[in-house]
């Protein structure tokens, strides 16, 4: 498995859900966790 293109799908699928105004609260506390 590549861990790099996983981790762009998990970008872009966060990203549309961002987008649709779907951000789970869940989601934005991953987000800040790896950042």
């Amino acid at each position: 498995v590549n861990l790099s293109r996983v981790y762009n799908a998990d970008v872009a699928a966060r990203a549309a859900r961002k987008e649709r105004g779907e951000a789970e609260p869940e989601v934005a506390e991953e987000a800040s966790d790896s950042d």
